[in-house]
């Protein structure tokens, strides 16, 4: 974020990247959008859309969430995500969903091990 230091996004990179990879989807999310805004990476929407899907899919809902009628990721998340993907072609879109449903399925097989 660049308090009380100079902003430096391709560390911000580095730092979200590693909090991604551990499930963290806000590290997820803010990865995704610099990845969608080209800020300390090359731009990349295929992997802006593949850090924000995974974010959607593993955003806890929190209880006071529920009790409000949420029942799905932060509102945010899916808008984000959904634009993204509307700048993948059909091919890309495939190709990373199933990147991302791989990425999910050894995530939890490394939560399993725990």
């Amino acid at each position: 974020m660049g308090v009380g230091v100079p902003q430096d996004h391709a560390e911000a990179v580095k730092w979200y990247t590693k909090a991604a990879d551990q499930g963290f989807p806000e590290a997820q999310y803010n990865l995704a959008t610099l990845y969608s805004s080209g800020r300390g990476v090359r731009r990349d929407y295929a992997k802006a859309y593949f850090w924000a899907n995974i974010a959607v899919t593993l955003d806890p809902i929190s209880p006071l969430a529920a009790l409000n009628g949420r029942t799905e990721a932060k509102p945010e998340y899916i808008q984000f995500r959904d634009e993204v993907a509307a700048k993948l072609s059909p091919a890309q879109l495939a190709a990373t969903q199933k990147r991302c449903r791989q990425w999910l399925d050894a995530f939890e097989k490394r939560k399993a091990q725990k």
